[in-house]
């Protein structure tokens, strides 16, 4: 086993993110021996499952899996939630301006 993979997250993030990949900054070589993380998530303690490390950060999920470098990072689901209403919120005004412009049905007759 390898070293250990320190992850600091300066700001609250969500999504899947490849650290061999593109711009990494990892190698793909090796395993680790441990995994720890700071910032706006605390410092929540990572456990190894195979080839990924797990980790609950309050409402937030972050696994990473250390053969493809790949850190995926799932938000509570309050903020899905309120996300999901802004959409809905949004598609809702634009349905109602797109039918104020239309020509009435009982203005034609």
């Amino acid at each position: 086993m390898g070293g250990t993979l320190e992850l600091f997250f300066p700001s609250a993030v969500a999504g899947t993110f490849n650290l061999f990949g593109e711009g990494g900054t990892l190698s793909k070589s090796g395993s680790f021996a441990a995994v720890v993380s700071g910032g706006v998530f605390g410092s929540p303690t990572w456990s190894l499952t195979g080839e990924t490390w797990t980790a609950s950060a309050g409402a937030n999920t972050l696994s990473f899996d250390q053969a493809t470098g790949t850190l995926v990072i799932v938000p509570e689901p309050a903020g899905i939630t309120l996300a999901g209403v802004g959409i809905g919120g949004l598609v809702c005004i634009a349905s109602r301006r797109f039918r104020s412009r239309r020509p009435s049905a009982r203005a034609a007759s």
